[in-house]
């Protein structure tokens, strides 16, 4: 029998989500409520009712929530999902209300009570099977395997069905079928790294995915901008977003010669800026998609194409997808496909409302003006986006748009400085999205570090598909983009003040998988002027009335049978500076000459001896077992000098702050 006969014959690859057998497939439904998350084995689409669903994912009675939301007079207003159009109750009751988790959704359900909401992320999984067809002649004699994986029986499931994987067939442990892809008829078309989910027309015969953002180039380094909405306003040497056209004379057309002349040549594709794939459109293309392609119906408007508008109070041309559904809760569109003076604001959506039509599919144009040698005109007020296409030997065709007019293939002088938006084509050939690399275990950070020391901030992190990257900020801002991001575990050396440090990471993709969101919550790390710990203080002896100096902080013992001493032990509990008081007297702190404590902070093994300790003026104990001092002096007034019988936990490291 040949090759291709057995594949017909011998093996099926499908959703779990179809055929008769689908019953007997294992779906996980997922549900989060309050950072507890519970998983419910149910055949999918699974159909619930709210009350139902809030009761096996919560273990709470809805009755019991109706009734305390009532006593707080908060009625129930309304019941929405991202994947079902919000549901007016009119009523106190919505136990009864259905809810359908579909197979590979994703909701958040939302009870809403007034302008309180209790939220529920539910979704749901339904990986693929292979599987021999009923019938087939010694089916106990073929065996699978995934990808590298070691052979076993079929049926087999749990594949992820995204095209990444594939499964060989074997008989009898001779003839083999390879190169057969994990991937199910009703899954969408793998998405590039880079680009949006949206398909677009651009021909009878092609169809393109549009890239995330722009085209830049900004430190020696080419990149889309985060945002779809995001240009630069004036030009810069070192960040460039309109470039001349392009050509072998003008590498990537930044230049800012105004003639004609020196951008003379064969055009040179942006697109080989960002690797295989990437490309600019021609100005038949361009046209193409603006005029000519069949879409979907948009707020009444058959073939729905584009419509001007505002996102996140940026001017531009939204372009909607072959296919198209506008998100449920997002104002519907007007001025659809009209290219006369419908203006700006006749649409408006902020963020939120653009994250959804943007996750829909949507492209953003925004009108970032065009550069004149090195000077941007019209910025908010203009679009200007270069196509691959020439108009003679001094001219290039473009998109060019303003409030009031569309021309899809307008001319211009090349020496104009345009934005470029790259697409790739949305065929087989299209390389995959990759999987995103993943942080296994984050990074922990260090417990305190003292001002220009070599201690590293944070340790531990483990990463998976990639490299973790690291980034240092003085302030709890997230970076706007991994730029100045660094393999480089970062240290307190860099820290010039005493203060909180934030630690913030990600995961850069390796050659298999993409980059991970930077962690939306960064590490902080208390940084003091002076620290002791177990780097510096290993020959701490203060017996009876005995001093210790180090890094110019004293440390003094103020009467007899009074002790403190370094301990070392095998047990790490155990180690650290203990104190231990037998008469009034207690211990003095002397800050660095010319100086003086702001705060001391020690922190013991736990909390045992110290909670109950008579620790001694402006001393204190926190609910984390930190012991504090605060104030502003030179030296401080004597710790436990007043507790006569004490030995506590062992001090694992004692943090200084100072001022002049």
């Amino acid at each position: 029998m040949k090759r291709n006969k057995l594949l017909l014959l011998l093996v099926l690859l499908m959703t779990a989500a179809t055929g008769a057998w689908a019953q007997d497939a294992k779906h996980l439904i997922t549900a989060t409520y309050r950072e507890q998350t519970r998983s419910l084995e149910q055949p999918l689409p699974y159909a619930t009712t709210i009350g139902e669903l809030f009761e096996a994912v919560t273990g709470e009675q809805f009755s019991n929530l109706i009734s305390t939301m009532s006593s707080f007079e908060m009625p129930l207003t309304g019941i929405s999902s991202n994947n079902t159009s919000a549901v007016n109750i009119g009523e106190l009751n919505g136990a009864s209300t259905p809810v359908t988790v579909i197979a590979d959704g994703k909701a958040t359900i939302s009870i809403n009570f007034g302008s309180y909401a209790h939220g529920i992320f539910v979704s749901a999984t339904s990986p693929l099977y292979a599987y021999m067809k009923d019938g087939v002649k010694d089916a106990g004699k073929w065996t699978v395997k995934v990808g590298e994986g070691q052979a076993q029986a079929l049926p087999i499931g749990g594949l992820k069905g995204d095209g990444s994987e594939t499964v060989t067939l074997q008989y009898n442990g001779r003839l083999k079928v390879k190169g057969v892809k994990a991937t199910s008829d009703a899954a969408a078309p793998s998405v590039p790294d880079g680009a949006l989910s949206g398909v677009f027309s651009v021909s009878d015969t092609k169809q393109v995915y549009f890239s995330k953002g722009n085209l830049r180039y900004e430190s020696s380094k080419w990149s889309f901008f985060d945002n779809q909405y995001d240009y630069y306003t004036s030009y810069s040497a070192d960040a460039w977003d309109k470039f001349g056209w392009s050509t072998s004379a003008t590498t990537y057309g930044m230049n800012t010669s105004a003639a004609n002349s020196d951008y003379s040549g064969d055009f040179v594709d942006w697109g080989a800026t960002m690797g295989t794939g990437w490309r600019t459109l021609t100005s038949d293309e361009w046209t193409y998609l603006f005029k000519t392609r069949s879409a979907s119906t948009v707020n009444g408007t058959e073939n729905g194409r584009y419509a001007k508008a505002m996102v996140n109070n940026v001017r531009g041309i939204i372009l909607f997808p072959d296919t198209y559904t506008h998100p449920d809760g997002v104002t519907a569109p007007t001025g659809v496909n009209d290219t006369g003076n419908t203006g700006w604001n006749g649409n408006s959506y902020t963020v939120e409302d653009w994250t959804k039509m943007e996750t829909a599919g949507c492209v953003f144009l925004p009108a970032a003006g065009y550069r004149n040698g090195s000077r941007v005109n019209n910025p908010g007020s203009y679009g200007d986006y270069s196509s691959a296409t020439p108009y003679g030997t001094d001219k290039t065709y473009g998109v060019f748009f303003g409030s009031g007019s569309l021309t899809p293939a307008s001319d211009g002088s090349r020496f104009y400085g345009c934005s470029v938006r790259l697409v790739q084509e949305a065929t087989s050939d299209a390389p995959a999205a990759k999987e995103p690399a993943t942080v296994t275990t984050a990074p922990t950070g260090a417990a305190i570090v003292g001002v220009g020391k070599s201690t590293a901030l944070v340790s531990g992190g483990v990463a998976d598909g990639g490299t973790l990257m690291y980034a240092l900020t003085t302030t709890n801002t997230k970076p706007a983009s991994t730029d100045g991001f660094s393999e480089a575990v970062p240290k307190a050396e860099t820290i010039t003040a005493s203060g909180t440090v934030y630690v913030w990471y990600y995961v850069k993709g390796d050659d298999t998988h993409s980059d991970s969101e930077i962690a939306a919550t960064a590490i902080e790390v208390p940084v003091a002027d002076i620290i002791w710990d177990v780097t510096n203080v290993s020959k701490l002896s203060v017996y009876d009335t005995d001093e210790y100096e180090m890094d110019e902080v004293k440390l003094r013992g103020n009467a007899e049978q009074v002790e403190a001493t370094w301990k070392n032990s095998s047990n790490p509990t155990k180690v650290g500076i203990s104190f231990r008081v037998d008469a009034s007297g207690g211990f003095t702190f002397t800050a660095p000459t010319g100086k003086k404590f702001t705060k001391i902070d020690m922190k013991p093994q736990g909390a045992e001896g110290w909670d109950l300790a008579n620790l001694g003026e402006g001393w204190d104990i926190s609910s984390n077992a930190t012991i504090t001092w605060t104030g502003s002096a030179a030296s401080t007034v004597d710790l436990l000098k007043d507790d006569n019988r004490f030995t506590g936990k062992p001090i694992i490291y004692i943090a200084f702050y100072l001022s002049e």
